[in-house]
C-alpha cells in the first residue's frame, strides 16, 4: 500500500491510498496520512543544504536524471514520490546512483497482475538535503509584518485585496491578511480576484464588530485575506465589492 498524489497547487493537493495492481478495484478502509509539504528552491535547514523541486511531467518508466547543481558538498538523503496521476497503473518511485551531483530516478509499475511495466510521463516532487539526524521545527508566532493597514480617508476608495491574476494576502494561513479601518459603505469599495462565490464573510477571528473576507480553499481551511473593522453588515452581492 502506497500514496498517490495528484492535482497539486499552493492551495492543496488530493491524495489516496493504492494498493498493488491485482487489487486495485478491491475497496479500502480508511487510513491516517502524514504529509509535508515544501516550496521550490534552495535553502538551509538546521544548517543542511536543501534542494526541494518537481522535475515536471516528464519522468516514464526510464531513468531520468535530476541535476543538483552546486547545492551540495555532502552526499544528500532524498525524498520524492510522484506528484500526479497520468498513469492508472500502480507504481513507485525508484532512484539510483544518487551522488552529491545527480541522482536518477523512474518510475516502477506493479507486476502482481501482469508483467507490462511501461508508463507513461508523471511530476515527481523530490526533497534531497544534506546531513543526518533530527531536523528542527522553528515555533510559530505570527507574521505581523505580513498585515497591511489600510485606513480609509474620508473620500470614495477602493481596497486592493487581488487583481485580475490573484487573490492577495493567500499564503500564511491566518496571519497574513490586509486589515482596513475606516471603511464607508456608502461610498468605498474592495477589489476581489475572480467571483462572488470564491469567498465567504463572517466575523473577524481576532476583532470585535469587524467582518472577515474569507478566500475558499477546497479541501482546506478557508484563507484569511482581509478584515473590515467596525461593520458586521458587508454583503459580497453588495455594491461595496468589485470583482476581476
Amino acid at each position: 500500500m502506497r500514496t498517490r498524489q495528484n492535482n497539486i497547487s499552493k492551495n492543496g493537493f488530493e491524495v489516496a491510498l493504492e494498493g498493488q495492481e491485482l487489487n486495485l478495484n478491491n475497496a479500502r478502509g480508511s487510513e491516517t496520512i502524514a504529509w509535508m509539504a515544501i516550496s521550490s528552491g534552495t535553502g538551509e535547514w538546521d544548517g543542511n543544504a536543501f534542494m526541494a523541486g518537481n522535475t515536471g511531467d516528464q519522468v516514464t518508466d526510464n531513468w531520468h536524471t535530476i541535476d543538483f547543481g552546486n547545492t551540495f558538498n555532502n552526499l544528500p538523503q532524498l525524498f520524492g514520490n510522484i506528484a500526479s496521476y497520468d498513469g492508472p497503473d500502480s507504481a513507485g518511485l525508484r532512484y539510483q546512483n544518487l551522488s552529491d551531483d545527480t541522482v536518477e530516478i523512474k518510475i516502477e509499475e506493479d507486476t502482481s497482475l501482469d508483467d507490462e511495466t511501461v508508463h507513461t510521463t508523471e511530476n515527481i516532487g523530490f526533497l534531497a538535503i544534506e546531513g543526518t539526524g533530527t531536523l528542527t521545527g522553528a515555533s510559530f508566532s505570527p507574521l505581523t509584518a505580513l498585515i497591511d493597514n489600510n485606513i480609509g480617508t474620508g473620500d470614495a476608495e477602493a481596497f486592493t485585496l487581488g487583481d485580475k491574476s490573484e487573490a492577495f494576502y493567500d499564503n500564511y494561513g491566518q496571519q497574513d491578511y490586509a486589515e482596513i479601518f475606516d471603511f464607508d459603505t456608502a461610498q468605498d469599495v474592495i477589489q476581489l480576484h475572480g467571483i462572488a462565490s470564491d469567498y465567504s464573510l463572517r466575523a473577524s477571528p481576532f476583532s470585535g464588530n469587524a467582518q472577515g473576507i474569507f478566500l475558499r480553499v477546497p479541501g482546506m481551511e478557508d484563507e484569511l485575506i482581509g478584515i473590515v473593522h467596525n461593520t458586521s453588515t458587508l454583503d459580497l452581492n453588495s455594491n461595496n465589492f468589485v470583482f476581476v
